[in-house]
């Protein structure tokens, strides 16, 4: 699970810059983090700014769940982004957030015990990746999917996640 940080982590290195960050040598893992999203870094730049001192090393120690918080305006993003998913794509997120780890197609299947088709998740699964809320794992010849841990966060603190949600289509 790797992110290419080339123009993206300079992009990142100027906002960490601009709000004066400490702790050079852990902006990458905090890059990470946010899965390279550059609103949620230029956010949590600011909470780091006011309530860490600026200090990446201490706000990366904080224990929070999922090891992030979600900024106030990107929670808000999220919602609207939310509202307008579809009840299975709603369904296969909230899967993937309780869940935490990723999953491939047979688990995602198996959850919705032969109700969903392969022809309606691949489809679903792919309108969540174009809007970068579902993140592909390739590795070993196996497909995964999982999410960043912000929108994880986000769904499981904001009680969307509801594993047992009949498929309605």
């Amino acid at each position: 699970n790797s992110i290419q940080l080339g123009s993206l982590g300079d992009a990142a290195n100027e906002i960490f810059k601009e709000k004066a960050l400490s702790d050079s040598n852990c902006w990458a893992k905090l890059i990470e983090r946010y899965g390279g999203n550059p609103l949620a870094l230029k956010l949590v730049s600011t909470t780091i700014k006011e309530l860490f001192d600026g200090s990446v090393a201490q706000f990366l120690g904080a224990n929070t769940e999922l090891e992030v918080i979600v900024p106030t305006p990107f929670q808000k993003l999220l919602q609207e982004q939310f509202k307008r998913l579809s009840n299975l794509e709603k369904q296969l997120m909230s899967i993937l957030a309780i869940n935490r780890q990723p999953m491939n197609l047979e688990q995602l299947q198996a959850y919705f015990k032969s109700q969903v088709s392969l022809s309606k998740l691949l489809p679903t699964l792919t309108s969540l990746k174009k809007r970068s809320l579902v993140n592909v794992i390739a590795e070993e010849n196996q497909i995964s999917f999982t999410l960043q841990p912000m929108i994880m966060k986000y769904l499981l603190s904001s009680d969307k996640a509801e594993p047992d949600g009949a498929y309605t289509s």
